[in-house]
């Protein structure tokens, strides 16, 4: 039962969980009470596509937006500027992971 719970941790791990990738805020700033602006860039070389989640959060921790967006494959470090529409006052601009574009 553990090996192959393993093998399918290790299969999950080599299919969603690229080390090699790395998506981080560079700068964001809420620009109302509705809408905060996130530089996003993502480095790493990458062999498909990615969709990368990049959300927002309230004072009391609630998530206030989220969106995706699209990484093309290949190695050079990619850098993109979301405004993301809020349901209330945000003070912060996140990176919620990568997975492989479907």
């Amino acid at each position: 039962m553990v090996i192959a719970g393993i093998g399918v941790a290790g299969k999950l791990y080599t299919t969603y969980g690229d080390d090699h990738v790395e998506a981080r805020v560079l700068r964001y700033s809420v620009t109302s009470d509705r809408a905060v602006r996130i530089e996003v860039e993502v480095s790493g070389a990458r062999e498909t596509p990615l969709r990368c989640a990049v959300r927002s959060r309230a004072e009391d921790g609630s998530e206030v937006g989220r969106t995706e967006i699209s990484v093309p494959a290949g190695d050079a470090v990619v850098n993109q500027i979301v405004t993301l529409t809020t349901t209330k006052r945000a003070i912060s601009g996140e990176t919620a992971g990568c997975r492989p574009a479907q």
